[in-house]
């Protein structure tokens, strides 16, 4: 999995990766209802958030360092994207 994908014709980026604290989840396209969850490596997941326009800020710092999968749901057209993330 890379930093940057395709969600359906939106393009994802998260930034800083790795990161310390926070990082940015930016869509190429406006969304109206979706979801962004972060999974342990487990499939487990730690965090979800809903979201609506094209970018939000998430706050990892309490996690402990690793890897993690951040998933992000477009409620409307029915996709979803993993994306891995590195907490440092």
């Amino acid at each position: 999995l890379s930093d940057t994908s395709k969600l359906m014709s939106s393009l994802i980026s998260i930034f800083p990766n790795p990161t310390k604290n926070l990082f940015t989840l930016l869509l190429s396209e406006n969304t109206k209802d979706s979801y962004v969850e972060v999974l342990d490596i487990n499939g487990n997941m730690l965090l979800s958030k809903r979201f609506v326009g094209n970018s939000t800020i998430i706050n990892i710092n309490y996690f402990s360092n690793g890897n993690y999968l951040v998933r992000i749901t477009d409620m409307i057209k029915k996709t979803k994207q993993v994306v891995k993330i590195i907490k440092e």
